[in-house]
């Protein structure tokens, strides 16, 4: 439906060019990661014969101070990289896959209003080819609703578990990293910091277009439509009042409001946890 106009395959290819764009930065940054977490401890232990590891992973039974225990460590890390760096990769990039046409379609609907005004404009009114827009605006509408509701159905539980495991694990990096100053909470604390944003931000998507949405709406020249194209027109705003979004187990929205909730939230964790354990 909305490739049948070249203004809307316009509009999806630049989002679709997007994605892919931010899926290969997602590739980059993890694909660097995982060679400087594998590298770096062999460089420092070239250059300056320091036997430094990246992660505290340890084989039981081999000390990491000599020369072989370090090799060996450095080859478990080597082992385990691989199948991190696919894990992220691959669930991130999905997540793009699945949010990014969110806004493709509300960028079409955009595209969609605007040529339903011009044929209003016209003088001499083409009553059906207005209908027919129209009902293409509500198909578009319902069919971005079902994908939204979709979306809710997939991840809702999933980002609840996420985040509450995120939630946890940022509170014991840093309570960690205050007590011990241990290097691996450093490493974890970033890397749960960043898929807490990270997902904050996907939802973001369907947030902003919800109300990118409601905006197409309200630029619809809706006087000059007869009092029956106007019935579907009520009915489409008083949907969109009500958008679906993808939510945190359906306790709050999946978007930027809610990451600023969860950083003050654990923030007031962690101050508590020092108080107590000092």
């Amino acid at each position: 439906m909305l490739k049948e106009t070249e203004g809307n395959r316009l509009v999806i290819g630049r989002v679709l060019q997007l994605s892919h764009l931010l899926q290969k930065v997602i590739f980059a940054l993890y694909l660097s990661s995982a060679i400087v977490v594998v590298a770096m401890p062999v460089v420092l232990w070239l250059v300056l014969a320091k036997k430094t590891l990246m992660f505290v992973f340890f084989v039981p039974g081999f000390d990491e101070t000599t020369t072989e225990g370090f090799l060996l460590h450095v080859a478990l890390h080597a082992f385990m990289m691989p199948a991190a760096f696919c894990g992220y990769t691959a669930q991130e990039c999905l997540f793009l896959a699945f949010f990014m046409p969110v806004a493709a379609c509300v960028d079409a609907f955009g595209n969609e209003v605007e040529e339903l005004n011009s044929m209003l404009k016209l003088e001499e009114r083409d009553d059906r080819a207005i209908r027919d827009q129209l009902n293409r605006i509500v198909k578009l509408h319902q069919l971005l609703n079902e994908y939204e509701a979709m979306l809710e159905k997939l991840y809702s539980l999933m980002f609840l578990n996420k985040v509450g495991l995120i939630y946890l694990g940022i509170i014991s990096a840093i309570v960690v990293i205050l007590k011990s100053n241990d290097r691996m909470a450093y490493i974890f604390f970033a890397l749960q910091f960043e898929q807490l944003t990270q997902s904050c931000l996907m939802g973001t998507i369907v947030t902003v277009k919800n109300d990118q949405l409601m905006d197409h709406l309200y630029d619809i020249n809706w006087y000059q439509l007869t009092p029956d194209q106007a019935k579907d027109l009520r009915f489409i705003l008083h949907r969109a009042q009500s958008p679906t979004s993808v939510t945190i187990g359906k306790y709050a929205p999946l978007n930027l409001e809610s990451y600023k909730r969860i950083v003050k939230s654990i923030y007031t964790y962690v101050m508590i946890l020092v108080t107590l354990l000092e």
